[in-house]
């Protein structure tokens, strides 16, 4: 059959499949989808290491504590370093003093003897887990050198009093509330541009 046409006969999902192919392929050669790619890319490259470099410490944890609670200081410094946290200690003269250096974030906590004899902290916004851990730590740690001061304490008593500071927390009062949302934020703000 010279000169004739030959008709193929395409059902609807393979003229689907071929338009939706023709159709990817002419999108993504063009120089807007290739440029949004690229940008897409050193985006997903660039923010993970974006984030954590805003998340890196600049330095030792500031830790005031008021003047008079002295074993409170020896404490955070022995557990510190058992710990391996680096810490620096300010004593102030009273609690208004080391919450305004928090708040002027000359300090990054507060860290004072409770009215229940436990660990308190005041932080400007929120406490980094490291810095939970040694008040936690040091909190326990009273609470069980009381228990055997106390009590003439034996082994398996200060074991009990040991477990029952496992279950609490230091209390932690915020200065500032913070955002949840501010790693979005950040994103967001990177992602436009600006």
């Amino acid at each position: 059959m010279s000169g004739s046409t030959q008709r193929l006969d395409v059902g609807s999902r393979e003229a689907v499949l071929l338009v939706a192919g023709r159709e990817i392929r002419v999108r993504t050669r063009s120089k807007a989808y290739l440029v949004t790619l690229l940008i897409t890319a050193v985006a997903a490259v660039a923010l993970p290491i974006i984030l954590h470099l805003v998340n890196l410490s600049p330095g030792p944890t500031k830790i005031a504590v008021l003047g008079s609670d002295s074993s409170l200081s020896s404490s955070l410094q022995a557990t510190a370093t058992e710990l391996g946290q680096k810490i620096t200690i300010t004593a102030f003269p009273d609690q208004q003093a080391g919450q305004a250096a928090v708040r002027a974030g000359h300090e990054d906590v507060l860290a004072a003897t409770g009215p229940n004899g436990g660990v308190t902290a005041t932080v400007d916004k929120t406490l980094p887990d490291s810095t939970r851990q040694l008040l936690q730590v040091v909190d326990q740690q009273r609470a069980l050198g009381a228990q055997f001061t106390q009590l003439g304490a034996t082994p398996a008593q200060a074991g009990r009093a040991l477990a029952a500071t496992a279950g609490s927390q230091v209390q932690v009062t915020a200065l500032t509330r913070s955002d949840p949302q501010q790693a979005q934020h950040i994103t967001i703000a990177i992602a436009a541009g600006c």
